[in-house]
């Protein structure tokens, strides 16, 4: 269900007026998600420990170290920074909802 929904979000929102604040703001969720996934690594992202019964790890590293749910957080700036573009929110706002 995943991929077909961001291509739609992808296509729609790049045929929309570029924003920078939009893009910079998307490009930090993502970014921010990425990173988070790195420090995990690819067991601990897709829930190694509650599904693989790896042992708890306490992650300390960036940016586990400032913020509790790095993935959450860029998720929500990813999809929220495509509602900062004013005429792709106007006429898109409920892909980007989805």
């Amino acid at each position: 269900m995943w991929p077909p929904l961001l291509a739609a979000l992808a296509i729609v929102y790049l045929a929309a007026p570029l924003d920078v604040v939009s893009l910079a703001v998307i490009a930090g969720g993502i970014l921010l998600n990425a990173r988070a996934a790195a420090v995990l690594g690819v067991d601990r992202t897709y829930y190694g420990h509650e599904v693989a019964g790896l042992p708890p790890e306490r992650i300390t590293a960036f940016p586990y170290s400032h913020v509790a749910h790095p993935m959450i957080l860029g998720n929500v700036a990813a999809f929220g920074g495509t509602l900062l573009n004013p005429d792709f929110a106007s006429a898109w706002w409920p892909l980007a909802a989805l």
